[in-house]
């Protein structure tokens, strides 16, 4: 978003441009045990589980399901050591078989920081984004992230370490991260703790309200300075 103000005409007119990237609540977005989580979402503890959530999956042309789905077939295909499933969360639909893999609709859930920590790796394909919000939710549960390098989320993933960013639309891409994580597990905890670690670095309340403070801090001096003069 900074880029785009520098190119545009609101430029000449800004008396500064600082990125105070969101934050959230890290006391809730935390790891957790998964093995427990999955046993009280009823979610089976043998499967390698992606998930992804948000309003009407299915329906927003920017979220991108259709490259999810197939991602999730092609990720089924060749990460046959483990069952692979996937849930959707935020949409209401029968269960789908795809291939190999198994995609499961759920509404939305009150328990959506459990959901985090019970998945194995969030898988985000939009075409467009600006800073998504569950992004750095997952990453505060501990989850790698595979997402499409669209928008703010580039900002968001330290590629290779947190999660991976392939370019929107490439289905084969985001198979290809998915099914490097489902046969490594020491990869997912690796780079689920190094997650963790700098989402609540980065994107904790905390972090956002002192990166605030400080910016009007630093206004209100130049004012009185300016005065003074």
């Amino acid at each position: 978003l900074a880029d785009k103000v520098r190119q545009s005409i609101l430029m000449p007119g800004a008396d500064r441009l600082r990125v105070i990237p969101n934050g959230v609540d890290m006391s809730v977005f935390k790891t957790g045990d998964k093995t427990a989580a999955r046993e009280r979402l009823g979610w089976p503890q043998e499967a390698f589980i992606i998930m992804f959530a948000a309003n009407g999956v299915r329906q927003s042309i920017w979220k991108d399901y259709a490259s999810m789905r197939e991602a999730i077939r092609m990720a089924g295909e060749k990460a046959r050591s483990r069952p692979l499933r996937f849930f959707a969360i935020g949409d209401t639909a029968s269960t789908e078989q795809v291939d190999a893999a198994t995609i499961e609709f759920l509404p939305s859930r009150d328990s959506l920081t459990e959901c985090y920590q019970a998945a194995d790796v969030y898988l985000h394909a939009a075409r467009a984004d600006t800073f998504p919000t569950t992004v750095i939710e997952a990453l505060g549960c501990g989850m790698p992230v595979v997402a499409t390098a669209v928008g703010g989320i580039p900002d968001q993933i330290i590629e290779g370490q947190t999660g991976f960013l392939v370019p929107a639309g490439e289905a084969a891409a985001l198979a290809e991260r998915l099914v490097r994580l489902a046969q490594s597990p020491e990869l997912v905890r690796t780079m689920g703790a190094a997650a963790a670690k700098d989402a609540v670095c980065r994107f904790s309340l905390e972090r956002m309200v002192a990166d605030y403070e400080k910016l009007y801090q630093e206004m209100i001096e130049e004012k009185t300075v300016t005065r003074e003069n």
